[in-house]
């Protein structure tokens, strides 16, 4: 089974070229346009997250503490954004994010940071049952 990516980020080109990217490396890809959107793909199948925080709408800071919090969410979440001052860096983790990566960076290390996190948690969802 393939590991799924939800996407979320508004900047239309920017959205294409990393769900293109991360296709070619084999990842099955959702994408959302505002954490709205995002919102309403989440499901079992979901095995990571990345989250722009500038978003239409809600913020992406506020579409992971609502995972988190309120969903109880552990899908693992990867900010990626333009944001990289260190109040920013900081609001990220404690909102519940795994990684936090600032733009523009390589795709290269966007990929290992997610090989990364999805050996780690194995593409941690909600749903996952574990049977010994």
């Amino acid at each position: 089974m393939s590991h799924v990516v939800l996407v979320v980020e508004d900047e239309t080109d920017i959205r294409k070229i990393l769900c293109f990217n991360l296709r070619s490396e084999g990842y099955e890809v959702l994408e959302a346009g505002s954490a709205e959107e995002g919102m309403d793909l989440m499901s079992g199948q979901v095995s990571l997250i990345l989250l722009d925080v500038m978003l239409p709408g809600m913020s992406g800071f506020e579409m992971a503490r609502k995972l988190r919090e309120h969903d109880g969410s552990t899908v693992p979440i990867i900010f990626m954004t333009a944001l990289g001052d260190e109040e920013y860096i900081l609001e990220g983790f404690s909102s519940g994010a795994d990684d936090y990566i600032s733009k523009p960076c390589s795709f290269n290390e966007l990929n290992a940071r997610i090989k990364a996190i999805l050996r780690r948690t194995g593409g941690a969802s909600q749903d996952k049952v574990i049977q010994i």
